[in-house]
């Protein structure tokens, strides 16, 4: 009964039309915002402990620090966060999504990248600041058509195994993640929750926020293209 019901809600979403959430096309969306009318705002992880409740089965005790975006209209809540992890072999990104209420999406990509010694470079006829790093290590994490509430990215290893090194200077790295849930998957009532956020001292300038949205266009934009088959 209770997949009847989120299914009847999804679908007087979607018959009621997408005006008031700057989508105009096919697809129900239900991200908190967008940049433009495609591409998913870059929010700040909070600096101040974000407690979610209920927390789901398993996932005790790791809330702190995520962002949570509730869409009680349909009954979903989900979290994620972008961290900077330092080991003792060296630094590394990891992105996270999971489903703190709600049915599970049918599909989860999480894209997450970890920057170091950027710069960044305006084009005449290019729009979009491009982000040029020394080091950009992409890590992919793709759960298609599976019933699963949490997928966990991590930047991987260059191609000599090591991780970016722990004596590098932090306020030189940087982490940007990319957030994909699909629910109802190829019908008329599919939703689709996007989002991104970034975490780290390379972000904390002035302008940290179009360092992190040209980190976002430059190495992670296209890789949702490639990894999903279309572009969101």
């Amino acid at each position: 009964m209770k997949k009847m019901a989120l299914a009847a809600t999804l679908l007087a979403v979607f018959m009621m039309g997408c005006s008031d959430t700057g989508v105009d096309n096919s697809v129900a969306s239900t991200s908190e915002a967008k940049i433009g009318k495609t591409e998913p705002l870059l929010a700040k992880i909070a600096t101040s402990p974000i407690i979610i409740e209920p927390l789901s089965p398993g996932m005790e005790g790791v809330g702190n620090g995520y962002q949570y975006y509730p869409y009680e209209n349909l009954g979903i809540g989900v979290a994620m966060q972008t961290r900077v992890d330092l080991d003792w072999d060296g630094y590394e990104a990891q992105g996270e999504y999971y489903v703190a209420d709600g049915s599970n999406p049918n599909t989860i990509l999480v894209v997450t990248i970890l920057v170091s010694d950027c710069k960044l470079h305006r084009y005449y006829q290019n729009p979009n600041v491009i982000a040029e790093c020394k080091w950009d290590n992409i890590g992919v994490e793709y759960k298609v058509n599976q019933n699963i509430r949490s997928v966990l990215a991590h930047s991987p290893r260059n191609p000599q195994g090591k991780k970016l090194s722990s004596n590098k200077v932090a306020t030189d790295i940087g982490a940007v993640s990319a957030f994909v849930g699909i629910w109802n998957q190829g019908t008329p009532i599919e939703v689709v929750h996007k989002a991104a956020t970034y975490n780290g001292e390379l972000f904390k300038k002035e302008n940290g926020h179009e360092w992190a949205q040209a980190v976002y266009d430059t190495y992670i934009k296209d890789k949702i293209c490639e990894v999903l088959g279309r572009c969101l």
